[in-house]
């Protein structure tokens, strides 16, 4: 039986996923250097050499931050979907191929493009081994696991999925520093629509009972079913700028 511990780091969540036969990360947080891979590993009584395999869920910077430190500090292979690979290596940001989905995630995306990007520039790391649509199995790597293809939020987007709990990325998530989960609001440019709603069914189709997202705590299928049968009958997740600014969780 594996067991998924999920760790705080800046504004994304990152993840550990540990297995009778070794560990893999999912995600690397949004926190810079080897002194956050050391301390996470620790709190969750795991060594560097623990780490079989890192795992990007989709090529969004905040997603990918550290990477190359879980690298250098595990010695672990890194592995995404082959759409994401060239954000990571090439260090490129969301907005080459971003926009908002729904009207809170237009609005959102509106006046961020105002502030200005908060981060300058995207860090580069490396990719060692890629997937295509058809997924990946993780019993190479010692856990009983699956990776499978949910694009959508963006065009890389991809779920660990062990037993009947799932880490999800961005596909159902919660904006930034606040506990307000729900279907995505942003999309990679054209998507259709119900692309993201199709990916979630699909999850929910293959028995996940348990949502861990890229930001936000937790939901279990009940929930995000509700959500998803909310948002087919045309309501959205929707909280203005200013709500979702009083909304921030502040730890």
């Amino acid at each position: 039986m594996s067991e998924i511990i999920r760790y705080r780091s800046g504004m994304s969540n990152g993840y550990f996923v540990k297995g009778e036969q070794g560990a893999i990360a999912v995600d690397t947080g949004a926190e810079m250097g080897p002194e956050p891979v050391l301390r996470h590993l620790a709190e969750a009584g795991l060594r560097p050499e623990d780490i079989r395999l890192i795992v990007i869920t989709h090529g969004h910077v905040d997603h990918f931050m550290n990477v190359q430190a879980f690298a250098d500090v595990t010695g672990a292979k890194v592995m995404c979907h082959e759409k994401a690979r060239r954000f990571i290596v090439e260090g490129l940001l969301p907005d080459v191929d971003f926009e908002g989905r729904t009207k809170m995630g237009k609005e959102m995306w509106a006046a961020q493009q105002k502030k200005g990007n908060p981060v300058d520039h995207a860090p580069t790391g490396p990719v060692d081994l890629t997937f295509g649509d058809e997924g990946c199995d993780l019993k190479e790597w010692g856990i009983d696991g699956t990776i499978v293809y949910t694009p959508g939020h963006s065009r890389s987007c991809s779920c660990v999925i062990v037993g009947e709990e799932a880490i999800v990325g961005d596909l159902f998530t919660a904006p930034a520093f606040t506990d307000l989960v729900g279907m995505t609001y942003f999309q990679y440019e054209g998507a259709p629509y119900e692309q993201p709603q199709q990916s979630v069914q699909k999850l929910l189709d293959l028995g996940v009972k348990k949502f861990w997202p890229g930001h936000g705590n937790p939901r279990d299928d009940v929930y995000v079913r509700q959500a998803l049968e909310e948002e087919l009958a045309g309501k959205e997740m929707y909280y203005t700028v200013q709500e979702l600014e009083a909304a921030e969780i502040h730890e």
